[in-house]
């Protein structure tokens, strides 16, 4: 079981890698996912991302985001809006989700990209507030967060999810039986409940061939920002 960093950001980052993401690594299901809330100090007189975008454009470099460094989310969403509406944002790294959030809280910085699960109860109890997910949909966890396709930005779309796979040139017959198997667990509501929505995460129990088209889409829209971020390997 892995991340998405590992089959599809990391061929972005590295110029080489001990492993080839599309050779040893045979989709088998698609655990769960989860999108990453857009969040902003209340005191930001902003809603919407597309009001974000908006106070960046009229102050160009004031707007400060707060990131996880080089190629994170942060970075490369503000990255391609910047490159894509003429805005440019002013991007402050810190080491780790902590110092950012409360960098954030502080208003040290003026927005952040994190995932729900670390941020959901400060969402919930008016500490920050979240204008987007980015998802290509919104999740059924935090129904009132619109996605980044909703708010008119579809190429930041992305995903942090979880994946099962086996090793390259194992059979379709084995495959197939770890498939089967693995989703009937994620039938259960209790294990739902513990494992992925205790973690924000929304269930997804993909067939293997849903699971390779998802990584061929997710390759080629972090390629773009990637691209637009002007991220280079090393």
């Amino acid at each position: 079981m892995t991340t998405s960093t590992t089959v599809v950001g990391n061929r972005f980052l590295f110029k080489k890698l001990p492993y080839d993401p599309d050779k040893n690594l045979l989709p088998v299901t698609l655990l769960g996912r989860s999108g990453s809330f857009v969040i902003v100090h209340p005191s930001l007189p902003v809603k919407t991302l597309r009001d974000l975008v908006t106070l960046a454009r009229g102050a160009p470099g004031k707007v400060a985001y707060g990131s996880l460094g080089r190629a994170s989310v942060a970075h490369l969403m503000f990255g391609a809006i910047g490159k894509r509406e003429g805005v440019s944002f002013n991007h402050v790294p810190y080491k780790g989700s902590a110092p950012a959030l409360t960098a954030i809280v502080s208003g040290e910085v003026s927005v952040f990209v994190v995932s729900p699960a670390g941020s959901g109860t400060m969402v919930k109890s008016g500490k920050l507030r979240a204008i987007a997910i980015t998802s290509p949909s919104r999740t059924k966890l935090f129904p009132d967060v619109p996605s980044v396709e909703e708010a008119g930005y579809p190429y930041v779309s992305s995903w942090i999810w979880y994946g099962l796979f086996a090793p390259g040139g194992a059979s379709a017959q084995l495959v197939e039986r770890i498939y089967r198997d693995t989703t009937a667990i994620l039938k259960r509501p209790e294990f739902v409940a513990r494992y992925l929505a205790g973690s924000s995460l929304d269930e997804v129990a993909s067939t293997p061939a849903e699971l390779a088209d998802m990584i061929r889409a997710d390759v080629a829209s972090f390629g773009e920002m990637v691209k637009a971020a002007n991220v280079q390997p090393e």
